[in-house]
């Protein structure tokens, strides 16, 4: 990416119907019913929600929950889209988590981006229901945004300008 583009985000997720809940994986024939929130998509998630050792959750333990409950969802990082997904029998939430953000790091010289516009900042987590500190979507854009800001000043010059080396004019 270069220096000067805008990156954009929604944090509302899309809320599809599987046509059969076993073929489940990316790209499987599906129809969208509506849209839903990164909230919902933790509550769906019943536990089995990937948290960090020690966060602080309201969300059902996963041991007190029916095990068949536990297998009945399953949430995870598409390899493809980086998009938080979340797989409750026929029904299937895809939308931004906070690992999603993984791919705006800077990874190698000259990559980087300008900044990023976030669309419809209410589907975040803004009662910290997931565990955690509130509005983790935010935070985790204002860490990558920071994050690619003191790698960029790391680089050499020429990397840090989009990767493209300037020629001098010969006079």
């Amino acid at each position: 990416m270069k220096l000067n583009t805008l990156v954009t985000v929604s944090f509302k997720a899309d809320h599809y119907r599987l046509r059969n809940p076993k073929l489940f994986k990316e790209l499987t024939p599906a129809y969208k019913v509506g849209q839903s929130s990164y909230r919902d998509m933790c509550r769906l998630a019943n536990g089995s929600w990937p948290r960090r050792p020690g966060a602080r959750s309201r969300l059902a333990d996963p041991a007190s929950t029916s095990s068949r409950r536990r297998e009945a969802t399953r949430s995870f990082y598409g390899p493809r889209s980086a998009c938080l997904v979340v797989q409750s029998q026929l029904d299937w939430y895809s939308g931004f988590g906070p690992e999603s953000a993984r791919p705006l790091l800077l990874d190698g010289p000259g990559s980087g981006f300008l900044g990023v516009v976030a669309f419809d900042l209410e589907a975040d987590d803004f009662t910290g229901a997931c565990g955690g500190a509130k509005h983790p979507l935010v935070r985790r854009l204002r860490r990558m945004l920071w994050l690619n800001e003191q790698r960029r000043q790391t680089l050499p010059r020429d990397a840090a300008d989009d990767g493209v080396k300037r020629r001098r004019r010969r006079r």
